[in-house]
């Protein structure tokens, strides 16, 4: 389980800041519990969790903005 930490959180199609937002959920909010199942690096070597939110839409959200439970 993972805890966002920013104010508002992109949640992208692949790992990386130039993919499109995910249609079903593309943002969070601070305080919001998402399901932390991957890590994956993006092309310019960041990390990014592969996520579950509310236990139906899978994204891709930047590893810095996220703390796990």
């Amino acid at each position: 389980v993972g805890k966002v930490t920013a104010s508002l959180l992109n949640v992208r199609s692949w790992a990386g800041v130039s993919n499109p937002n995910i249609k079903s959920y593309p943002l969070l909010a601070k305080g919001n519990l998402i399901s932390v199942c991957d890590s994956i690096l993006a092309n310019d070597k960041s990390e990014w969790y592969y996520v579950k939110i509310a236990g139906k839409s899978y994204g891709f959200v930047s590893a810095k903005c996220i703390t796990k439970a």
